[in-house]
């Protein structure tokens, strides 16, 4: 069965590799130009195989597929903003944190969202920068890593790897001591937990 779903799928994706579409009567959303176009300004994503040929009026070649997004937010160019546009709103769209659907229903922070379009993108594109600036620093600090051991040799400091702790008894005291009661810091030395 799932052989049989995966070459439907595979066909699928051929057949539509050729084919020419046309999504009309979204809200097309360009952060990077701070612009918003309303589907009042009949505005059509036309798409050529797996590229963006244009954007302007609804103007279709003869064979063209359209698809009706009405109600949907497309950022031509963008990939994979179903879920981070809406985390990037406000702390009542969030669904990992609280359900505060009681305080502010979900249909009213939705509507706030496509009333302030501009500025919830604005704060999408600010995580995504800070995503890029944090490769960035990681990328930097692992450049200047000297060569060589990462993590103190020392049993009594560090967990043993999982290894030697199914077949060597020792490594499996020194775990459990480090879980369950810690370790004291030596005087003149300091420790620091990350989370990573």
């Amino acid at each position: 069965m799932k052989v049989f779903l995966f070459l439907f799928a595979l066909l699928v994706a051929i057949a539509a590799r050729g084919e020419k579409l046309a999504l009309d009567g979204a809200t097309l959303v360009y952060p990077d130009r701070n612009e918003v176009r309303y589907p009042h300004t009949n505005t059509t994503i036309v798409i050529n195989g797996d590229r963006i040929e244009r954007i302007g009026p609804k103007i279709l070649e003869k064979g063209t597929r359209v698809i009706d997004c009405k109600g949907k937010i497309i950022l031509p160019g963008y990939i994979d903003t179903h879920i981070h546009f809406f985390q990037s709103a406000d702390l009542f769209t969030r669904p990992d944190g609280a359900d505060l659907n009681s305080v502010r229903p979900y249909k009213d922070e939705i509507a706030w969202i496509k009333s302030h379009l501009n500025d919830v993108f604005a704060r999408y594109q600010v995580r995504v920068e800070e995503m890029r600036q944090s490769t960035r620093i990681i990328r930097q600090a692992l450049e200047g890593m000297p060569a060589g051991a990462w993590k103190a040799d020392d049993p009594h400091v560090v967990l043993p790897d999982r290894e030697k702790m199914k077949t060597q008894m020792e490594a499996l005291i020194y775990h459990f001591k480090i879980v369950t009661e810690g370790f004291r810091v030596p005087e003149g030395e300091v420790y620091q937990v990350i989370e990573s």
